[in-house]
């Protein structure tokens, strides 16, 4: 997957270009200068302006014609997760509901999940427990498994680290680094304790994204 000249309002202006198979990315910058409407973008959600995105060998220019843009969204689709904050959770849900639901169309490692879940010491107690009612930390560990755990090229993730406890990020950042299922990992965060765990940043200031493979904010 492939991002080429792309411009998003004022947001995005900078005619950005990156490609995602080779590295792992963490986006980074203020809050509002554009670091989920990348990730949106790079999900489907949100259609660029102009430029391009390259699919498989197959070009997207952009602006679509509207018969383009379903079959952009479910191609794109095929090749990303995006968890935005805990929003991939029904509410009402619990967690195991959650998790039969997810794992139902065969597109998640039901041993990789189980193995994460276990990583991160989360209570099974909580298993049982509507979505609704758990503490921020307690999602986002289900949502992290279940993350972890798919069987999609490519996972963004926004945010993934608020509400976890720091041995809670050093699992974060282990499976990052470790890279255990084998796809890319791409996510929006200020959070440095866990930047480590990334070889390519994205900073978005001003209209602007720039890239670097050094962490512009230093180690943590």
């Amino acid at each position: 997957m492939r991002l080429e000249d792309i411009v998003k309002g004022n947001i995005i202006n900078s005619q950005i270009s990156f490609d995602i198979y080779e590295k792992n990315i963490a986006i980074i910058g203020k809050n509002g200068k554009g670091k989920t409407t990348l990730l949106r973008i790079l999900s489907g959600n949100v259609l660029p302006d102009k430029g391009s995105v390259i699919l498989d060998e197959k070009i997207f220019s952009f602006p679509l014609e509207w018969s383009q843009v379903t079959k952009y969204q479910r191609s794109i689709r095929n090749k990303t997760l995006y968890f935005e904050n805990q929003n991939y959770l029904y509410s009402n849900f619990t967690c195991m509901q959650n998790v039969k639901y997810c794992m139902a169309d065969g597109s998640f490692n039901k041993e990789l999940f189980w193995e994460t879940l276990e990583e991160f010491e989360f209570d099974k107690r909580f298993l049982e427990k509507k979505v609704e009612e758990l503490s921020l930390g307690t999602k986002q560990k289900i949502s992290l498994s279940l993350a972890f755990s798919s069987k999609r090229p490519i996972i963004l993730l926004d945010e993934p680290t608020l509400g976890l406890d720091i041995d809670s990020k050093n699992v974060f950042l282990e499976f990052v680094k470790s890279n255990k299922n084998k796809r890319k990992i791409v996510i929006s965060s200020n959070d440095n304790s866990v930047l480590d765990g990334f070889n390519t940043f994205l900073l978005c200031e001003d209209g602007e994204v720039r890239e670097s493979h050094v962490n512009p904010y230093g180690k943590s």
